[in-house]
């Protein structure tokens, strides 16, 4: 950063330390987002990985909006550290039924939407892009999770996260290579949704321990958040009486 158009050598280490710590972290999210469909090709064939490659493209789109939420956490986190957690607590419990009203609408009317858009021969996408919804729902709490560590100038602790998730997904490819299924694309869904829950265990276990609080607080809304949807009154303006107005007023 420029002050007055001098060079602020100290800020610029603190920016290198925190980008040495942030830096892994992004590498294994991006690296997670691609290792799907790249190993999931072994065990699957061509038209198996262009269903499985839509209905990943449709989960992270269906929870896109989260994502612009998370940078207001990770915002509000640096500005106000204190308050932050229970924010993050409960943009959590409300992607719980985020992902539910999804997964609804998904079910409802996926069938179709999807062939009506992308064509009759992708119809099967729609049973897949149901299966994933969990891993947009696990991605969506780990990134919040990732945002507010990251505004805490702690950004290495998701790191556990992604990696348990990469390990999972990767053993699972490599069981499967080994041992063939019938159905490469169900197996390949069912290890992504498995690698997904076991990275978002492994980072809601450590931002329970660090909050001291049940992971049943970060699932769904209690009372509180639901009495928060209530429009807040606003304080209505009292009109000055006959007498009031004839008074002099204060120069």
């Amino acid at each position: 950063e420029w002050r007055e158009l001098k060079f602020c050598p100290n800020l610029a280490l603190q920016m290198a330390r925190y980008g040495a710590k942030a830096w892994p972290t992004v590498c294994l999210s991006i690296g997670m987002a691609s290792m799907v469909p790249v190993l999931g090709s072994r065990v699957m064939t061509p038209e198996e990985l262009a269903l499985l490659v839509l209905a990943l493209n449709l989960v992270e789109g269906l929870f896109a909006p989260h994502g612009a939420t998370g940078q207001l956490i990770l915002s509000r986190t640096a500005a106000k550290p204190h308050d932050a957690p229970e924010s993050a607590s409960l943009l959590m419990r409300w992607t719980s039924v985020y992902a539910l009203a999804i997964g609804l609408g998904v079910a409802m009317l996926g069938h179709l939407a999807i062939p009506l858009i992308f064509g009759s021969a992708v119809a099967r996408a729609t049973e897949i892009t149901r299966a994933l919804l969990v891993v947009g729902w696990a991605h969506a709490q780990v990134r919040t999770m990732s945002n507010v560590w990251a505004g805490l100038g702690q950004p290495g602790r998701a790191m556990g996260a992604h990696s348990a998730e990469i390990v999972v997904f990767g053993g699972a490819i490599a069981w499967l290579s080994i041992n063939p299924v019938p159905s490469g694309l169900w197996a390949v869904t069912f290890a992504a949704s498995l690698a997904a829950i076991v990275g978002w265990g492994v980072a809601s276990g450590s931002w329970c321990r660090g909050e001291r609080i049940s992971p049943l607080e970060c699932l769904w809304p209690a009372g509180d958040d639901w009495g928060a949807l209530r429009p807040k009154p606003q304080p209505q303006r009292e009109e000055p009486s006959p007498v009031e107005e004839s008074l002099p007023r204060a120069a």
